[in-house]
């Protein structure tokens, strides 16, 4: 038997689209349960590439993220936090007068969610761009997720004025998930 899914509080505690907590949207008659989720993250722990004297915008330069998950007023979500790794493999570069070649790299996260009682994890990898974000594949998880599959769609908030470099520009992330449990009975 597998625990029941706790009540996920990360950022609007709602599922995607509205609704009351993070119960399941509808079961699908194919074996899962589908959950949308949203969330919001903050960026990079900066100084990484800084304290070792590399210059981030080379190519193969890993930005480490351990840090909580936040609320749409970017307060800390108690308990709920999200680490993990991107790699450089494209950097932006702007070609005067107004062009610009788009950077990419490549990420993995964990994030950790929990209703003080339970916790669980969900993994997500995939590659992003600068300006757009990128479309990640949730690729497992633990507890109550163990299984689960699906992706997260991860989109860069950006202050004004910047060049929109994913990595050193954004100001949070934006994350939705759209998980699909299976019904293991």
């Amino acid at each position: 038997n597998r625990p029941t899914m706790p009540t996920m509080t990360i950022a609007t505690a709602q599922p995607v689209g509205g609704g009351g907590g993070t119960t399941p949207t509808g079961t699908c008659g194919c074996g899962f349960n589908p959950f949308q989720l949203e969330l919001l993250m903050g960026p990079p722990n900066a100084t990484i590439p800084i304290a070792l004297n590399v210059d981030a915008s080379t190519i193969g330069t890993v930005f480490t993220y351990v840090g909580a998950l936040l609320d749409f007023n970017q307060t800390v979500i108690p308990g709920n936090f999200v680490s993990g790794y991107c790699h450089r493999l494209v950097p932006l570069i702007a070609i005067p007068p107004a062009s610009t070649i788009v950077g990419q790299g490549y990420c993995h996260f964990t994030f950790t969610v929990t209703d003080g009682a339970n916790a669980v994890t969900f993994n997500a990898a995939g590659e992003v761009f600068d300006v757009s974000g990128g479309t990640l594949a949730i690729t497992g998880g633990t507890g109550a997720l163990q299984g689960v599959f699906g992706q997260l769609v991860l989109v860069p908030l950006f202050n004004i004025n910047t060049q929109a470099d994913f990595f050193l520009e954004a100001a949070a992330y934006v994350g939705q998930a759209s998980l699909n449990v299976p019904i293991i009975g």
